[in-house]
């Protein structure tokens, strides 16, 4: 794929080559037992201040390869006040750590000053860097061994890069048939973005879709199985719902049919393969009906095939087939309340969670939005679809919802692995806490990669969005 870059990329793709692992460790706390709790979300916000292109920073206390960085920090109780010590060093003992240090004379300072250390340790670790030229270590997704399942390490993650706008669905794909994986993006004013990350980051282009409606999410796959790949838009206009078909290549977007009056997505059915399925439209407060349906598409028209039964009578407004640590694929749904359940072949329920899960938020005008604040009227929510890998259920966490981190730029967003063994669902790592909210995940299969849309608020009275692109 030829392309010319401009000056911007061509910089920011020299930074990404002068990438350093660093580890975090996870802080030690003398003479205050009440903060001892705090230490691993401490570890973490440390973690989220190293956020860098130029840096790929773990959590684990098992990295998936060694650091040329660590960082280790101590905070002391005298009398009332803290003293916060955090030494950077070479974790081979080649060269003597640089040392920061700060006083919080309460408990609720801390946090300010631990942030503060972190900046100052990532500006020594930059020019530490510089000009070295070393390419960063090789990142390896784990993989399952002697019936242990390992997935891919959450606390070691790369900034690919940044685009304008603000993305709603990422798919992976391999539009050219380099062998090497691009995106595909829809960003909320319905256009559609390619992205290129490797050799180096670059959106390649941004076109936009002809669509009567707001565009909200998306789903791609080879649906006729011609080798091509077809990609449906949903989104919503006046109180319904709409999903049109199109064709996309490496060159751009085909318009491919028509529009269709329901809520329809490409999964990978457990014993069926790759479908259609969807929830009517039926206008009005309520939007989409009760029921999920298969759909058939002819590559201009889709019709409503059979009746896809869920046994509880709830709003199955997230649907997604995904493998579990088990081995069989099973039907997650996420209801219009945000409660997550599991399905096995046979529908029956395997799980139901009490709480709801906040992913990321796809709003369809309508009746059916909760969130922590209760009810939220004339909006329905959609999470975007989580993915699976290794045998863990990888979904990414916003402890506010998107209504919220709109009003202000949160450190609340993190991705979540989740193991489910057939009798209880747990969480069993998540990345740092990030700085604006995840809205969509892509896997890379491949390449046994994640990647996430990180969207980020700029301005105060008149809001913008710019996206950044993160791997794991």
């Amino acid at each position: 794929m030829k392309k010319t870059l401009s000056l911007a990329a061509v910089l920011f793709a020299a930074s990404l080559s002068l990438a350093a692992t660093v580890s975090v460790t996870t802080p030690q706390v003398f003479n205050s037992p009440e903060l001892s709790g705090a230490a691993p979300g401490l570890r973490a916000a440390i973690a989220s201040r190293l956020f860098d292109p130029a840096l790929e920073v773990s959590t684990s206390d098992s990295p998936a390869s060694p650091p040329e960085w660590e960082i280790k920090t101590s905070i002391t109780n005298i009398g009332g006040a803290f003293s916060i010590d955090a030494e950077l060093a070479r974790p081979d003992g080649s060269r003597a750590g640089e040392r920061a240090f700060e006083m919080a004379d309460s408990a609720d300072k801390i946090m300010p000053a631990l942030l503060k250390i972190a900046e100052k340790l990532k500006a020594k670790i930059l020019e530490g860097e510089a000009g070295t030229g070393r390419e960063p270590a090789a990142r390896r997704p784990a993989t399952p061994t002697g019936g242990r399942v390992t997935g891919i390490d959450l606390s070691a993650y790369k900034l690919e890069g940044q685009i304008s706008g603000e993305v709603l669905s990422l798919i992976a794909s391999d539009l050219d048939g380099d062998g090497q994986g691009e995106l595909l993006a829809l960003l909320r004013g319905g256009e559609l973005a390619l992205i290129e990350t490797a050799p180096s980051f670059a959106e390649v282009w941004r076109k936009p879709l002809e669509i009567s409606f707001d565009a909200a999410c998306a789903s791609a796959g080879d649906i006729d199985k011609d080798g091509k790949l077809e990609l449906f838009v949903t989104g919503s206009r006046e109180e319904n719902v709409y999903t049109r078909g199109f064709r996309v290549d490496a060159m751009g977007v085909k318009e491919a049919g028509d529009e269709a009056w329901a809520f329809i997505r490409l999964g990978e059915h457990s014993s069926k393969g790759v479908i259609l399925y969807g929830i009517p439209s039926i206008g009005g407060l309520d939007v989409l009906g009760p029921n999920l349906y298969q759909y058939n598409w002819d590559g201009v028209k889709f019709t409503r095939g059979e009746k896809i039964p869920t046994p509880d009578a709830v709003s199955p407004v997230n649907v997604e087939w995904l493998e579990s640590s088990t081995g069989p694929k099973m039907l997650s749904l996420t209801d219009s309340a945000g409660r997550l359940r599991f399905y096995g072949e046979a529908m029956e329920k395997l799980y139901s969670s009490e709480d709801p899960y906040k992913g990321g938020r796809a709003y369809f005008v309508g009746n059916q939005s909760q969130n922590q604040l209760g009810f939220i009227s004339a909006h329905i929510e959609v999470n975007t679809p989580a993915v699976s890998f290794g045998g863990l259920i990888y979904m990414h966490d916003n402890l506010e919802s998107v209504r919220l981190t709109r009003s202000n730029d949160y450190e609340n967003s993190s991705l979540v692995a989740l193991r489910w063994d057939g009798v209880t669902l747990a969480r069993v790592s998540e990345s740092p806490k990030f700085s604006g909210f995840f809205t969509a995940l892509a896997l890379d299969g491949k390449a046994g990669r994640i990647f996430g849309s990180l969207v980020k608020t700029k301005g105060i009275l008149i809001k913008g969005y710019n996206t950044q692109i993160i791997s794991f």
